[in-house]
This record gives structure tokens, sequence and C-alpha cells, in this order.
């Protein structure tokens, strides 16, 4: 599920592993979408993206962890996140 419907960068999408439940993640994804960042949303509650999640981070569990032009990022700022957005798309 991407934010408000729409589909990630075909080119390269922040990939978001958050959680319901998790209050740092609402938090960015508040940012992120206040800041219009468009990005893939997997809920690492389902299996599949728990283990995409962990072969992505090198085993470490830590959420919000973002993927962004292959780099992983484990609870980044949300300025941070907005820098390296603004770089890929340039």
């Amino acid at each position: 599920m991407s934010k408000n419907g729409n589909h990630a960068s075909d080119k390269t999408p922040v990939i978001f592993y958050s959680a319901k439940w998790c209050a740092y993640c609402h938090q960015l994804q508040k940012y992120l979408d206040s800041n219009d960042i468009t990005y893939e949303y997997l809920d690492v509650d389902v299996e599949a993206n728990q283990q995409s999640m962990l072969e992505a981070s090198g085993g470490r569990y830590l959420i919000p962890t973002l993927v962004i032009n292959g780099e992983v990022y484990q609870n980044p700022p949300g300025p941070l996140v907005k820098e390296l957005v603004n770089g890929r798309q340039q």
C-alpha cells in the first residue's frame, strides 16, 4: 500500500517498513505525508514484510526502517529523509 493510494516512483521507491502499533512510525509517517513524500508502506506484522526488512537491514529489527536508493535507514529523522528524497529526485 502506498501513501494516499499513490504508487511509489518506479525509478527508486521509498520503502517504509512500519507497524500500526509503533509511535515512532506514526510520527515519521505524518512527517512524510505532510512533506508529500511518496512511499511504499510495508507492515512488519506481516511475516513476508518482516523478512524483507530483516534481509535489507542485515538482520536488525528496528522500526521505522526506510530504504532509499538501496540504502537502509533505521529510525531516521524526517528532515534527513526529506533531504535524501529531494537528492534522489534531482
